[in-house]
């Protein structure tokens, strides 16, 4: 979970057809109340019936989940000797580390971005696209407000240093407005991966999971046992490979055909097997990192965030029909 994410969600791409008019918004303007009302069904009217909006639901309630995490968990503290640092209350809280289990949506956004990049892909076929078109497509969508964001906070930053502010006060504001940028390095990657992975799913649907599975947990067995944390990285991007999979599932219809009670048991099993996990396994209970931990599930991501990916997925499914 990220402020990159929240940054990102809304440049993941389409969500399934692209909007048009936003509608009309005349009215009274002396009656904003109408005004917004007017606005609000207007945009409704105009989607597209063909767009799914239960992917546009999705990225609004990790938005929402985002910024609750992280206003809740984050703290700054200023030291004995003056210095300031920054630090999170997941540390002194086992309740709120449960709490993780729901607020850590990256598996989320890489699912819906799964969604959209199948869409995209198939799109541009139809249309006699190349990959390259592709990819200029998607990330026409991501770096323009990123780059936007780092050229901001970089004057900002600059502005804060030249008014004699605490210099300490202002790296560490750079550092953790910097330091979620990891993500958009992640997404980028998988999005380029989208293509070969999307064709791998049309040729063997469930052997793309499986073998990433496999890859993740031959990775943390390999850093736990035999101290490989420089090969356990590459988890970064083979754990989200999963979830932009099961993206794919949602995408081809899969997982709409999927009866609710067997989303909910799968759902109830794969939070069995993540409570194993970091109850007899070696996995620490916090789905985000915690300080002064020595195992972090998200740095790089462990085969807990994969179960809880195909738990989160799941439970969203079941409750698909409910929100739409």
């Amino acid at each position: 979970m990220t402020d990159a994410t929240a940054k990102t969600a809304g440049a993941t791409g389409d969500a399934g057809g692209t909007t048009g008019d936003t509608g009309d918004t005349t009215g009274d303007a002396g009656d904003t109340a109408g005004t917004i009302g007017t606005t609000v069904s207007g945009l409704v009217d105009a989607t597209p019936a063909d767009r799914d909006r239960f992917v546009d639901f999705l990225r609004a309630a990790s938005i929402c989940l985002v910024v609750l995490g992280h206003w809740t968990i984050s703290a700054v503290t200023r030291d004995p000797d003056g210095s300031i640092a920054a630090t999170s209350a997941l540390g002194t809280s086992i309740p709120l580390q449960l709490v993780t289990w729901i607020v850590q949506v990256m598996p989320v956004f890489f699912f819906v971005g799964g969604f959209s990049n199948l869409l995209a892909i198939d799109r541009q076929r139809s249309q006699g696209g190349t990959y390259a078109s592709y990819l200029n497509r998607r990330l026409s969508r991501l770096l323009p407000p990123t780059l936007l964001f780092v050229a901001v906070w970089l004057a900002v930053a600059t502005l804060l240093g030249s008014i004699s502010l605490d210099p300490d006060l202002v790296r560490l504001a750079s550092l953790l407005a910097s330091q979620p940028l990891w993500f958009l390095a992640v997404y980028v990657l998988v999005v380029a991966a989208a293509p070969p992975m999307a064709a791998w799913h049309r040729r063997s649907r469930y052997i793309p999971p499986a073998a990433l599975l496999v890859a993740v947990v031959a990775l943390d067995m390999g850093r736990l046992s035999y101290s490989l944390d420089g090969l356990a990285m590459a988890n970064y991007i083979l754990v989200f490979l999963f979830a932009q999979q099961a993206g794919f599932f949602y995408g081809d219809g899969s997982l709409v055909d999927v009866p609710r009670r067997a989303l909910l048991g799968t759902s109830a099993v794969a939070l069995a097997v993540l409570w194993l996990l970091v109850t007899v396994g070696p996995y620490p209970l916090s789905m985000v990192g915690v300080p002064g931990e020595a195992l972090s599930n998200m740095s790089p991501p462990t085969v807990c965030i994969v179960v809880l990916t195909v738990a989160q997925v799941s439970a969203l499914m079941a409750l698909r029909p409910v929100a739409n």
